[in-house]
């Protein structure tokens, strides 16, 4: 049996959503507090430099200590970033679709 993603209380605990990182800092610094120095003006930045297709490392910075923190937004597998991975596949099973639907109706 395959393990869904969704929790009893209808909350995601994997998968990818599409989230503005300006409201994800946000939240996170009304939510969290820095583990270093304990104030609370955390943000979070994307490093362009390490964006791969849909997948890109996001910085957790503290503006008061300057700590900075960073983490991946999508696992990696041998063949590559699994976020591109499944894309590319949602990808291509919407293009069959959209090709059998153009075969199929006159």
């Amino acid at each position: 049996m395959q393990q869904s993603n969704i929790c009893e209380d209808n909350m995601l605990k994997s998968g990818y959503v599409l989230v503005d990182v300006e409201l994800l800092s946000e939240a996170l610094s009304q939510q969290t507090k820095c583990k270093y120095c304990e104030c609370d003006s955390l943000s979070i930045e994307e490093d362009m430099k390490k964006r791969k297709g849909l997948a890109t490392s996001l910085v957790i910075v503290c503006a008061v200590c300057g700590k900075e923190g960073t983490f991946q937004t999508s696992k990696v597998t041998p063949s590559g970033y699994e976020v591109n991975k499944d894309s590319y596949m949602g990808y291509a099973v919407l293009e069959n679709v959209t090709l059998l639907v153009d075969y199929c109706v006159p």
